[in-house]
């Protein structure tokens, strides 16, 4: 039986997936497990890894089934940055590709009364955006009215800021 770190290796290789094996977990036979069906089950261990490297980095449970890989990557890849919006997504099963691709479209000087998602409003979060005023950097739960920039339009697409009423 291969060592933590030598499977670790193995579907790094694979699969370019890191994983960390300086903690407790994965297990050494959940590795080997994962290793061992590289060759016939590719496509679900890369899920299964991802679901762990998910639901680990940001202490979650998800149901893999209704999730693609493609979300999993997004959500690992925005964790550090993003972890409000993208546990919102999760608990409130938004899809972010079923959303629209691109940010509205914005004319100079257009502006939209916005707010964070009730999620990170509930937990007292905010929304930075440094091409604001320097009144209007930081939108939080109370609506306020600000110039519709990349980052807001990107924020309004991913759910992490919401039209106000």
């Amino acid at each position: 039986m291969a060592t933590r770190a030598e499977n670790a290796q193995v579907l790094k290789q694979e699969l370019g997936l890191e994983i960390d094996t300086s903690g407790p977990d994965p297990k050494a036979p959940q590795l080997q497990g994962w290793a061992d069906r590289l060759a016939t089950e590719k496509d679900a261990v890369q899920k299964e890894v991802l679901t762990w490297q998910v639901q680990n980095t940001l202490d979650v449970e998800l149901e893999p089934e209704g999730v693609t890989v493609e979300q999993l990557q997004n959500w690992l890849g925005r964790a550090d940055t993003e972890r409000e919006a993208v546990l919102a997504e999760i608990n409130g099963g938004s899809n972010a590709n079923d959303l629209a691709p691109t940010a509205p479209s914005a004319t100079p000087n257009e502006t939209v009364l916005v707010t964070v998602n009730s999620v990170i409003a509930g937990y007292g979060g905010t929304f930075g955006d440094p091409e604001q005023d320097p009144e209007k950097r930081v939108i939080g739960k109370e609506p306020l009215s600000v110039k519709l920039t990349h980052a807001v339009g990107r924020a309004l697409v991913d759910g992490t800021l919401v039209l106000a009423e």
